[in-house]
């Protein structure tokens, strides 16, 4: 394995941290070494938000000075990932020839391969959710984390542009979620905070999650907003109750 060195700024929400950490994970597995100071890293990476247009000027800001310490240290890449290479993939790659790859929100686990070989054009729509095997890096002492239990929203509201920055609403089965809350805890992880997309829509994830208390521990684990796992889990339990009273 090579040592080469990396250098991350995550921009954004907490989805987008979730997915900066398993993008540093692809990296760390092939021998790559996070660093905190930009202009000793090989690979400038950004990962960038577009939800809002303040949003998008501190992506490209970003971008920009990242560009800058590429051009004074030649041989450096700089790779676009996240929202805004989703949602301006092409527009950006025509206007910013310094960067060499842009990745869209479903393309995170062909990281290493599109860095190499990049794609050049119009993001599809995303579909890609990570499992328990997909790799991921926490920073040192991370006691905090996040746990993605669900990506993407199913519902068309004019004013939002998660679908199509995110893609459809799609679920983790229980069985791999606790697997991945296991692994953060056994890395340190003392409070991990339950995301998902759309808390309308009908996800397996809520009616499933009944045995995460017995298999994981009840301080280990709470939802966003600040509530605990055990109002979550009374939730999930009265929800699949009343499941059960609609099929009889």
């Amino acid at each position: 394995m090579t040592d080469h060195r990396v250098h991350l700024v995550s921009l954004g929400c907490p989805k987008n941290r979730v997915d900066s950490e398993h993008m540093m994970g692809q990296l760390a597995r092939a021998g790559w070494t996070a660093v905190a100071e930009a202009d000793e890293a090989e690979l400038l990476l950004v990962n960038t938000c577009a939800f809002l247009d303040e949003a998008q000027k501190e992506s490209i800001d970003a971008i920009l000075d990242l560009a800058e310490i590429k051009a004074a240290h030649p041989g450096r890449k700089l790779v676009v990932a996240g929202c805004l290479a989703q949602r301006h993939a092409a527009d950006l790659a025509r206007s910013m020839p310094e960067v060499d790859a842009f990745i869209g929100t479903g393309e995170y686990g062909k990281l290493l391969e599109l860095i190499d070989a990049p794609v050049v054009g119009k993001k599809g729509r995303p579909a890609w959710l990570a499992d328990h095997l997909e790799p991921r890096w926490l920073a040192p002492e991370s006691h905090t984390t996040y746990l993605k239990i669900a990506e993407g929203c199913d519902q068309a509201c004019a004013f939002c542009i998660i679908p199509k920055l995110r893609g459809a609403q799609r679920s983790r089965p229980t069985a791999d979620i606790v697997k991945e809350a296991q692994a953060l805890a056994a890395q340190g992880a003392k409070v991990q905070r339950l995301l998902w997309g759309s808390t309308s829509t009908k996800n397996p994830a809520y009616r499933d999650v009944l045995y995460i208390e017995e298999l994981i521990g009840a301080d280990t684990v709470n939802t966003v907003p600040d509530v605990t796992l055990k109002a979550y889990l009374d939730h999930a339990a009265e929800r699949a109750r009343r499941d059960r009273r609609e099929q009889i």
